[in-house]
């Protein structure tokens, strides 16, 4: 293999491995573009507060990695709870925040929505 093409793969690997895409043109030769990194989950601004019902006294609700009864558990809410959500809805599931701190998925019917105080 000659330099020059040696010194490409070698660009075009470090550029790839590092989360960037190469673009090659006739008249440049090769050039490197660095592409964003994927972004990060960020909720939205706007914040519902809901409360846990239909759950018993001294019972807790799984909060879900995603909008399933089969996904994995990433934290619970304890009956009665009060907690945050984002909004986003999806199959019957409410994204909401758990008393841990992670975000994760409920189902609807164990959620009333409750006004904040001071609005």
């Amino acid at each position: 293999m000659k330099l020059r093409n040696r010194v490409i793969a070698a660009v075009a690997a470090a550029t790839i491995a590092g989360g960037g895409v190469l673009a090659t043109g006739t008249a440049a030769g090769a050039a490197i573009r660095p592409v964003a990194a994927p972004a990060a989950h960020v909720p939205s601004a706007k914040t519902i507060a809901y409360q846990v019902v239909g759950v018993r006294k001294g019972r807790e609700l799984a909060v879900r990695a995603s909008a399933s009864s089969t996904a994995r558990t990433v934290g619970h809410l304890k009956a009665g709870a009060t907690t945050t959500g984002t909004g986003r809805s999806s199959h019957g599931y409410v994204e909401v925040k758990a008393s841990n701190g992670r975000i994760g998925w409920v189902p609807v019917k164990n959620l009333r929505q409750v006004q904040k105080k001071g609005r």
